[in-house]
């Protein structure tokens, strides 16, 4: 690989940059329920300013039933949900698609 961190920004082929290291990310499961709290690091493009957690270690930095959690959830800054609920904006684009928008009447 030509870089050392193997990530490249696909719109500008360029490689990506550390933009922070050592971030925690709340890995959620059914719909938002805590589950894991990992350690990784955050890069960005220094083109486009698009951005990628990776690096993330072996283990997880904490599982919901450890003490431990609660005190690392305060250093969160990211997460990872394994269901998004939709929004207003998601349902309404659906309904537009269809032709049944209220907004269509």
């Amino acid at each position: 690989m030509p870089t050392k961190g193997n990530c490249i920004c696909v719109k500008c082929e360029i490689e990506l940059r550390p933009k922070k290291n050592g971030v925690f990310l709340e890995e959620t499961r059914h719909y938002d329920l805590p589950y894991k709290i990992w350690h990784a690091d955050l890069l960005e493009c220094p083109s486009c300013g698009f951005q990628i957690i990776t690096g993330f270690g072996r283990d997880p930095s904490a599982e919901h039933f450890e003490d431990k959690y609660e005190v690392l959830k305060a250093r969160v800054e990211f997460y990872c949900r394994e269901h998004r609920l939709p929004t207003f904006d998601d349902v309404r684009g659906i309904l537009e698609d269809s032709g049944d928008s209220p907004t269509n009447t």
